[in-house]
């Protein structure tokens, strides 16, 4: 060989074969270890995964109030606690809301009520003279039985009063000054009416030999006392009644049981919760 053909590199020879493709068998993870520590890590991963996924609470869908059902809950929650103040302070009054001095309110208020008073007078001194003022001394006839002592000396007052409007201005003016006390007086006529009425009921239908007993009595009252306590209108009483009448059998039957007397039949239990409901209507 010449020195020439030394130098010449030779060609790549064709074998007649495909090259060699690595096999599935003879990966590293497909082995006995690996296939083992492969299946390991993927179920590993899963496990993981299914972990923080379940363990992850879908978020809810937000929920939108409208303004009228915040204002009712507000309300709501409001009137419960004037109900508790109510029910706790046996002092509770009402006081009527006056607006603040020099606020346009107070002002408008007292042009309004000059404008009335004005016009009024206009309309009296028209002929033919009309029987106002006798219809304001009857008034104030009856203010003089309504209204508290200490109206006493303005009551006396109006009865030396001669122009007629300023009579029934008078007058208003101390209704409005009586009207709070007016207010409780109706409610605790209106409560102990209530609570009269079904003690009259009740009495009457737990027979002979309960009527004797005072303890009875007092408890009772006091128990009917307790539910109407808080009513101010009949809508109220009526929606009290219901309670009042399962109170009012419970405690018929505690005395029953109490005092060895016979039990009240199913038909009078009946009869008489009726009875009390039909206070409402009445």
């Amino acid at each position: 060989m010449s020195r020439n053909e030394k130098n010449i590199p030779s060609e790549p020879q064709d074998t007649g074969t495909l090259p060699r493709i690595r096999t599935t068998s003879e990966c590293s993870y497909t082995s006995d270890d690996g296939a083992l520590g492969f299946t390991e890590k993927r179920q590993r991963t899963t496990s993981q995964q299914f972990m923080v996924t379940s363990g992850l609470t879908a978020a809810s869908p937000p929920k939108f109030v409208s303004l009228e059902e915040i204002m009712q809950a507000a309300n709501g929650m409001r009137d419960m606690a004037l109900v508790h103040q109510i029910v706790v302070d046996e002092d509770f009054k009402l006081r009527r809301a006056e607006p603040a001095p020099n606020s346009i309110q107070k002002i408008i208020k007292e042009t309004m009520h000059k404008a009335f008073w004005d016009v009024l007078r206009e309309q009296l001194s028209e002929e033919p003279v009309n029987c106002t003022q006798h219809y304001a001394q009857y008034v104030i006839s009856v203010m003089s039985k309504l209204c508290a002592p200490v109206r006493d000396d303005k009551i006396k007052e109006l009865t030396e009063t001669v122009d007629v409007i300023d009579t029934f201005k008078g007058i208003l003016e101390t209704f409005m000054l009586d009207e709070e006390r007016l207010i409780d007086l109706k409610l605790r006529t209106f409560r102990l009416t209530s609570i009269a009425t079904i003690l009259l009921v009740t009495i009457s239908n737990a027979g002979a030999d309960l009527q004797s007993i005072t303890p009875f009595k007092e408890s009772l009252k006091e128990h009917i006392s307790i539910l109407l306590q808080s009513i101010k209108t009949e809508k109220e009483l009526i929606d009290a009644l219901p309670n009042v009448g399962e109170q009012v059998v419970n405690d018929l039957k505690e005395a029953q049981k109490k005092y060895e007397l016979p039990e009240i039949f199913q038909a009078a239990e009946a009869n008489l919760k009726q009875q009390i409901l039909d206070i409402g209507e009445t």
